[in-house]
């Protein structure tokens, strides 16, 4: 920021000279004849008009003030209530732009909104603004992703986000960019030492978990944890170590005994962590999407049954649009069915038509008033709302 008086030649002026040599240029002098003149001639009007003249200059300039006023006072939103009302409107007023099925009439409540690390509406998943936004727009649950760095510190990380963390200019030292986007890759001490764009650190597991059990607010906090691949080709993923891992963490932060649910892709990290906290709410991935999911089983909604018989199930949303798929798991198997991830109208759609659960989203306050304009629907149908 320039100082008076200093040159300004990175910025030249049209006449070739630097914004100093602008601003004090010849006509200054000039500036001051004609303000000293105006001055004059308002006196002598001031001098010369009579007071019905005078009051209504007075009621003139008086009428313009109240007019500014009224204005600024009407139209000057916040910024936070204006990206409130943005949020709001996006979709005809973050309402339901369809028709919603029969099987969600039905229902007797509306499903569980889980934030999908935090709001993403106008923050970077899985940050402390993110996860804070959440708890501002009334949401009762957050899913964290929760991965192990390579010296075994739970860090709230997805891929994605490291991936962006990795791109950014100024990232100290300029070497880490030279590594894949992997959690295990990095020490603790090195993602700690990452920001995102607007300065917000890499949260630790612990941290945000502490944060959101204490918080009355917050009602479900879903762990989703992340296995990767251990070095050497038939050596598996990284399961024994995130069993450890993840129960030293519900046990550091006493979330086992009443908000957290623990699930995953891993079978093996749900069996482990069974082992360890059999009274702990577990769930298991559902997806039949490609012929990798369901040569693993994946699509098998009870295959854990005879082992840690998970009462929740985090189902791929085009798994749960399948007819049937999802009154079979509640009524048949006795789970609760959460659907993922409803990041879009269309989405949105079949997880509610579906009459899932809980519905899982990066926008929870959008797809909160989704189902409450979609409920509204449903009651005006049936002519119990005019």
């Amino acid at each position: 920021m320039l100082r008076r008086g200093q040159l300004d030649t990175q910025y030249p002026s049209l006449g070739g000279g630097s914004r100093r040599d602008w601003r004090v240029g010849p006509g200054r002098s000039k500036k001051k004849r004609r303000r000293g003149d105006l001055g004059g001639r308002f006196l002598n009007f001031l001098s010369t008009s009579t007071p019905t003249s005078l009051a209504a200059l007075a009621l003139l300039l008086l009428f313009t003030a109240f007019t500014l006023f009224a204005y600024v006072y009407l139209s000057g939103n916040t910024a936070e209530e204006s990206r409130t009302q943005t949020e709001e409107s996006d979709d005809g007023g973050g309402g339901f732009p369809y028709e919603p099925s029969e099987l969600f009439c039905e229902r007797r409540s509306l499903p569980l909104v889980c934030a999908h690390g935090g709001d993403s509406a106008n923050a970077t998943p899985n940050t402390e603004f993110a996860f804070y936004a959440a708890l501002k727009g009334g949401i009762k649950c957050a899913e964290v992703d929760v991965a192990a760095s390579k010296d075994g510190e739970l860090f709230v990380l997805h891929r994605r986000e490291l991936e962006v963390l990795l791109s950014q200019e100024g990232l100290e030292p300029a070497v880490l960019r030279d590594r894949p986007a992997k959690v295990e890759e990095f020490t603790s001490k090195e993602i700690a030492a990452m920001r995102f764009k607007g300065g917000e650190r890499v949260l630790k597991a612990r941290d945000i978990v502490n944060v959101l059990r204490s918080d009355e607010r917050m009602e479900t906090i879903i762990l989703d944890v992340k296995t990767h691949p251990m070095d050497g080709a038939s050596a598996g993923e990284n399961a024994e170590e995130m069993v450890d891992l993840v129960v030293r963490l519900l046990e550091e932060t006493g979330c086992h005994k009443d908000k957290c649910i623990v699930w995953a892709k891993s079978d093996a990290v749900i069996d482990g962590v069974y082992d360890r906290l059999p009274q702990l709410s577990l769930g298991m991935t559902v997806m039949n999407e490609t012929q990798e999911n369901r040569d693993q089983g994946m699509d098998q909604p009870d295959r854990l049954e005879k082992t840690s018989s998970p009462r929740n199930l985090a189902v791929h949303w085009e798994t749960a649009g399948k007819p049937g798929f999802v009154q079979g798991a509640q009524k048949n198997l006795g789970k609760t069915v959460f659907g993922w991830t409803a990041n879009n109208d269309a989405i949105t759609k079949v997880l509610l038509d579906s009459a899932v659960d809980g519905i899982v989203t990066n926008f929870p306050k959008k797809v909160q008033h989704q189902a409450v304009s979609a409920a509204d629907k449903c009651k005006k149908n049936k002519g119990e709302l005019k």
